[in-house]
């Protein structure tokens, strides 16, 4: 007989986060490589002793941590993917019942406490260090840069004028344009270069190409360092394009 599905669903239900975790799921073996404590001691001097008890760190940064591993770009799909997927919310310990952060619990925590405070850094290095002293790090490595592209369009460039500050001239571009986010900005035809052109969108970042004919995009350079035995890496660090001179001196740095 031909089933059908139940129109009625149940009024309560017993489950947990775990019946959602196959047991030969990757994060089920990265998850215990993780240490919490030690990620709660070193950003303990960042909270205040008193006051409301914040959201904690160790399940912000477990939870950067999954996005990376998902693939995921930016901060509001981050928390829509804390909100549907069982998997990432087991990862990070968010109960069934407990709304995720709002995306703005990132970019301010990253803003106010993570960046200025370098804890990301120090939680880089001792990675790596503890890599080192189990014996994973080998002496065959490589160093190579990339070009990664930047949160911003071609569209976002506009000709340089220095008599303005960066904050006025962005403010008078955005009031010429009704759509900010997509300015309808014909550049087809026009000379372009990062000595007489700027993007309002992100300032630091560059036009750039590494040549072969290939067209010129917004972006940074990223020169890493990778282990190549257990493909783990060692270092990494953003430069602002400028050529071949981004991977040499970058590297180098």
């Amino acid at each position: 007989m031909m089933g059908t599905s139940d129109p009625q669903p149940s009024m309560f239900y017993q489950i947990t986060l775990e019946q959602f975790v196959t047991a030969d799921h990757p994060v089920r073996k990265i998850r215990p490589l993780i240490d919490t404590d030690r990620i709660r001691q070193i950003c303990q001097p960042l909270y205040a002793e008193e006051g409301r008890p914040s959201i904690p760190p160790e399940q912000l940064f477990l939870a950067l941590l999954g996005g990376y591993l998902l693939g995921v770009t930016s901060e509001r799909a981050l928390v829509r993917e804390l909100t549907g997927n069982l998997v990432l919310r087991w990862f990070v310990g968010l109960d069934l019942d407990t709304a995720p952060w709002d995306h703005s619990t990132f970019s301010q925590n990253r803003k106010r406490r993570f960046n200025r405070s370098g804890v990301l850094e120090q939680l880089f290095d001792e990675t790596v260090a503890l890599a080192i002293k189990k014996k994973l790090v080998s002496t065959h490595t490589t160093l190579d840069g990339t070009l990664v592209q930047a949160n911003a369009s071609h569209k976002s460039f506009v000709s340089i004028e220095v008599f303005l500050k960066p904050e006025d001239y962005k403010k008078r571009i955005r009031s010429l344009d009704q759509d900010s986010g997509n300015p309808s900005v014909a550049f087809h035809g026009e000379r372009r270069s990062n000595t007489t052109h700027v993007s309002t969108t992100d300032p630091d970042a560059k036009l750039a190409n590494k040549g072969n004919g290939t067209a010129a995009m917004v972006g940074y350079t990223v020169n890493g360092l990778m282990e190549n035995r257990h493909r783990i890496l060692l270092g990494i660090n953003v430069e602002t394009f400028r050529g071949p001179t981004s991977e040499t001196e970058g590297g180098a740095a």
